[in-house]
């Protein structure tokens, strides 16, 4: 019943493996209220069920190249 709601939340960026499997989900921390923290919890939620990982990041405080390849791919990955 929920996913019929999905089409209208967004994500700013999506992370793909060289096979184009997404592997992660990246959204922008923007400031809401309570409906807003229910919107997260859902896009969280689903995006946890698919197996994808949702990272959010403060657009005040942007991770640099290398900070941002540990988020998405985990400590002592190649690269990192």
């Amino acid at each position: 019943q929920q996913s019929r709601h999905l089409p209208q939340y967004r994500l700013d960026f999506v992370v793909c493996d060289k096979n184009m499997r997404v592997v992660a989900a990246i959204e922008l921390e923007a400031p809401g209220g309570a409906d807003a923290a229910g919107a997260q919890r859902f896009k969280s939620d689903s995006l946890k069920t698919a197996g994808v990982r949702l990272i959010r990041i403060n657009p005040k405080a942007l991770p640099r190249r290398d900070e941002i390849r540990t988020l998405v791919c985990g400590p002592g990955a190649p690269g990192t």
